[in-house]
């Protein structure tokens, strides 16, 4: 329950610092995550009593016990101590996983006893799948390391099938849910990536409207001005048209200022609508390779 309470709040934390999300995304996704994994611990829990009572042997927990537990565990907490260091725990990271993917693949009878589809004769593809992982994990926490310090979104997720048998009920399940969770989060970029898309060409009139109209108020402005302080060398002075031009005056400083507080912010949400959409391609293509890999083993675990 401790290490889901760590995966729900990092899945929360990553998410609302990836993806810019403001407060009441942060707490929508807050809430989905609550009562997904409320959910899933709760037929996690009905499975594993309905195994244990039926006297199943299809999930296998000698693996929770082994040395190459510990290794994953300290996969995930090691990195932890790491936090403020921005650079070096993706590549600790790393380290650490391709390490454990070493010591699982030279000795495979400590990770699983039972039956496995990474567990094969030939080492090279079980180190080949691994590396390719770690080499996701890798290249996408340093694209997004200026984003999150934290641990790289769902990095634990990975270690959590090779923990039990991974022909179980129960490992179907967790693949299942994980591809659905990445499926869900690639749904929602592409949404709102659509989102910051068509704003951004329905706002562009505005955006040219305020442009000409900042130049415009300022040319007019420095017009008044100059008329102003010629406006007593005229022989015909009226004081009426003086103090209606000093009116207008203000009032034209006042429009001034007001369109370009408005031009110059508008400016900032266009900067930030590009670096946004930067940072949401990225995570589309974080999503997808990870979502790429769990379909695989997923249908491989199927077809195996």
């Amino acid at each position: 329950m401790h290490i889901l309470l760590h995966i729900f709040l990092s899945c929360t934390y990553a998410l609302s610092s990836i993806h810019s999300i403001d407060f009441f995304f942060f707490f929508f996704f807050f809430f989905f995550f609550f009562f997904f994994f409320f959910f899933f611990f709760f037929v996690v829990v009905i499975i594993i009593i309905i195994s244990s009572s039926s006297n199943s042997s299809s999930i296998s927990f000698y693996a929770l016990t082994t040395s190459p537990h510990s290794a994953i565990v300290s996969f995930y907490l090691i990195p932890k101590l790491f936090i403020y260091v921005r650079y070096l725990h993706p590549l600790l990271s790393s380290l650490l996983f391709l390490q454990s993917a070493i010591h699982t693949s030279v000795s495979p009878s400590i990770c699983m006893p039972n039956e496995s589809i990474f567990m094969t004769s030939n080492s090279s593809v079980h180190l080949s799948f691994f590396f390719f992982i770690t080499l996701a994990l890798y290249s996408d926490t340093l694209l997004r390391s200026h984003c999150d310090n934290n641990c790289c979104l769902f990095n634990f997720f990975f270690l959590i099938p090779f923990l039990l048998n991974v022909h179980s009920p129960l490992s179907i399940f967790i693949l299942t849910s994980f591809i659905f969770l990445y499926f869900l989060s690639l749904t929602f970029i592409s949404f709102l990536f659509l989102f910051y898309f068509i704003l951004f060409f329905v706002s562009l009139p505005i955006f040219v409207l305020f442009y000409f109209s900042f130049f415009f108020s300022k040319s007019h402005f420095f017009l008044l001005l100059f008329f102003l302080s010629f406006a007593d060398c005229f022989p015909s002075f009226d004081s009426h048209f003086f103090f209606r031009s000093v009116s207008f005056f203000f009032v034209s400083f006042f429009l001034h200022s007001l369109v370009e507080y408005f031009f110059f912010r508008l400016c900032l949400i266009y900067f930030s609508f590009i670096i946004h959409s930067f940072s949401l391609i990225i995570s589309f293509l974080h999503y997808f390779i990870f979502f790429y890999v769990y379909t695989l083993l997923f249908s491989s675990l199927l077809f195996s």
